[in-house]
């Protein structure tokens, strides 16, 4: 899948079955720094794993449950559970 519609198609999926499982390859070595936390967009494979890209505004909407993380053939992924906040929760 292009990069582009990653988190549209995350959205709609959490928006539609209320939680998802979501995979993210990233590199354990990249350490986040501030060109990373103050990015205006979502993409992001540095070691934060996302969470800090951008300060988070990319998961506006959205709720992390559970997370983990394995090595597959040497390379790093982030498996999170995300479940969509209900409109009145949000702050």
């Amino acid at each position: 899948m292009a990069t582009r519609h990653f988190i549209e198609l995350a959205g709609a999926l959490v928006k539609r079955h209320g939680r998802i499982l979501l995979g993210r390859e990233y590199n354990s070595s990249e350490r986040c720094n501030p060109s990373c936390m103050n990015a205006s967009g979502y993409e992001c494979t540095c070691s934060c794993m996302a969470r800090n890209h951008g300060r988070g505004g990319w998961m506006s909407g959205w709720r992390i449950t559970a997370e983990t993380t394995s090595v597959v053939h040497g390379r790093h992924w982030s498996w999170t559970v995300l479940e969509s906040i209900p409109s009145g929760s949000r702050g």
